[in-house]
């Protein structure tokens, strides 16, 4: 199999001090070295894991993952034929489901089968990643069509970002330029070398990260007598079956809540889990884990109740997960599947038997036929026929009408959340600009030149309906001996103030001096809901605060 990258097997590594000898740095000193001695060795091909491994994670633009359900489709069109011969091509690691999310997982793994088809030289897959390249690397593939030979200073030139050497760019140009047939210098290896290193350091960390918590000898034995013990004190504790396990089917309700606010039954939980072997075990499998990660913490059976919860849906996550990936891998010829020898197989292809149809190829087959009532001519089988057209269609349409049935729940669902959200949202500005407002008149404190007296500016604002809240006792009574029919809420009492009191108020006004954090949450959300405007104010001149007020009446 001819390999998608060409043999670089004429380099002179004594004449390597030349203008094609990319920059010395650090980053790639210890590639250079790690290449001298695969030369020396006799390996003068390079190896394009690492370069592979980089262009795979990242060619996919946020432009194309928008359009990668097309892409995915017209290769699938073109090659879904020769997916498995692709797949033999190469294996690549970061495909696993535990390294990104299902729907990067599958991108993935599409995408390395492309390049795979492109290594097995197939045209079309060639052809396909030209066009990504072209359409969604506009400004890097004009600059690559300079060249027809390359190298690697070059090369990094190109990859830079912000002065240093980007991973991803350098992959995706080393590949571009075997797919566009443009000749690499004869240090670019030196690349392929550094990006290999790269490659293995990350799928350690990846491995290392992915390994199985072992739990230390003994551990899950000494949990089930724990376990085994705390469930057999319930059942003494409770004789009454309904009651036994209440902490966890008190949170069992909230679980099953959660999933249904979410348009899912209350039991999806655990029709996703594929190895539930019963609430004792369960509670095993917490234990051990929480006294592995916390093992100097004492634990108590209320809490492996709750913790149970958790355990359970990261259990149900993962198995979705993994199930899904299995599935992707055999659709895409990944994997052959659990029957892998021929003897393991009840399923044997070659003896399925299709009936041609006798209808002529140039006339359309009709599923539904006109009853001729006139010429008497209607069988049987005409309306045996109807009828199933019929059922089909009806079919269809109720698949349809559950389709677009669900797309409205969902979507009827983000939108009350969006407008609660935005509602929110409006509360809060509405909040901000009325403290702007208040640190702005702090700011510009200074004397200023009174264009009304003060009693005149009490007079406007005697018969106002007004709510103070806030203030020390000795401030609220001297401003209510000026302002008798105003409603004043001290800090000390504002529980016991009904909300609806405060209906057909013409504003409410917050002491900053003086007022509790409750006190504040509470009437700054009945001014929200009620939809009564209000404002701040600040100091303990009563000519100050009345000239506050007169300047933010509404």
């Amino acid at each position: 199999m001819k390999p998608i990258l060409p043999s670089i097997n004429d380099i002179d590594f004594k004449q390597l001090n030349t203008n094609d000898m990319p920059v010395p740095s650090l980053e790639l000193m210890d590639a250079f070295i790690r290449d001298l001695k695969n030369h020396e060795s006799g390996s003068l091909v390079p190896e394009t894991s690492g370069a592979d491994y980089f262009f795979i994670r990242n060619f996919i633009t946020e432009d194309m993952r928008w359009d990668f359900d097309r892409i995915e489709e017209d290769f699938m069109k073109h090659c879904y034929d020769k997916l498995r011969d692709f797949a033999k091509v190469q294996w690549y690691e970061q495909n696993s489901i535990r390294f990104s999310s299902p729907e990067e997982s599958h991108r993935y793994m599409v995408m390395g089968l492309i390049l795979n088809g492109a290594k097995a030289e197939d045209e079309y897959c060639k052809a396909l990643l030209r066009y990504l390249f072209k359409t969604y690397y506009k400004s890097l593939c004009k600059q690559l069509k300079r060249f027809n030979k390359i190298s690697a200073d070059e090369i990094i030139s190109l990859s830079e970002i912000d002065e240093r050497m980007d991973l991803g760019n350098l992959a995706i140009i080393l590949t571009m330029c075997s797919i566009n047939n443009i000749v690499l210098g004869n240090s670019c290896s030196v690349l392929f070398t550094h990006l290999e290193k790269i490659r293995q350091e990350y799928e350690a960390e990846d491995e290392e990260d992915t390994q199985y918590m072992e739990f230390a000898d003994g551990l899950f034995e000494e949990c089930r007598e724990q376990v085994d013990k705390w469930v057999e004190e319930d059942e003494k504790a409770h004789p009454n079956y309904a009651r036994q396990l209440k902490d966890y089917w008190k949170e069992d309700e909230y679980v099953a809540g959660c999933l249904k606010h979410l348009g899912y039954p209350g039991d999806y939980l655990y029709r996703c889990m594929q190895n539930h072997m019963g609430l004792p075990i369960q509670f095993t499998r917490t234990l051990a884990v929480l006294r592995t990660v916390y093992p100097k913490r004492e634990i108590a059976f209320d809490e492996i109740q709750r913790y149970a919860h958790l355990y359970s849906a990261i259990s149900a996550l993962v198995d979705v997960s993994e199930e899904l990936d299995n599935v992707n891998r055999e659709m895409l010829g990944l994997e052959t599947g659990y029957a892998t020898w021929e003897e393991d197989t009840f399923f044997h292809p070659e003896n399925i038997v299709v009936h041609k149809s006798e209808t002529p190829k140039n006339e359309p087959h009709v599923l539904t036929k006109v009853a001729q009532v006139e010429t008497d001519t209607v069988t049987k089988e005409d309306y045996l026929a109807e009828i199933d057209a019929l059922r089909s269609r009806l079919s269809q349409r109720e698949m349809e009408y559950k389709n677009l049935k669900m797309q409205y729940a969902a979507a009827n669902f983000a939108r009350k959340e969006s407008e609660a959200l935005l509602s929110k949202y409006q509360n809060d500005r509405e909040e901000l600009i009325a403290l702007r407002e208040f640190v702005y008149h702090l700011e510009q404190e200074a004397p200023e030149i009174e264009t009304l007296s003060l009693d005149v500016m009490k007079e406007a604002i005697a018969t106002k309906k007004y709510v103070i809240v806030g203030g020390h006792v000795n401030w609220v009574n001297k401003l209510k001996a000026e302002f008798p029919g105003w409603t004043y809420i001290l800090p000390s009492t504002f529980k016991t103030v009904d909300a609806g009191s405060l209906d057909h108020k013409d504003m409410i006004f917050f002491f900053t001096d003086y007022i509790s954090h409750a006190a504040y949450g509470k009437f700054i959300g009945i001014a929200r809901e009620r939809k009564i405007p209000f404002s701040y104010l600040h100091g303990v001149n009563m000519g100050q605060i009345v000239r506050q007020i007169y300047d933010r009446r509404q």
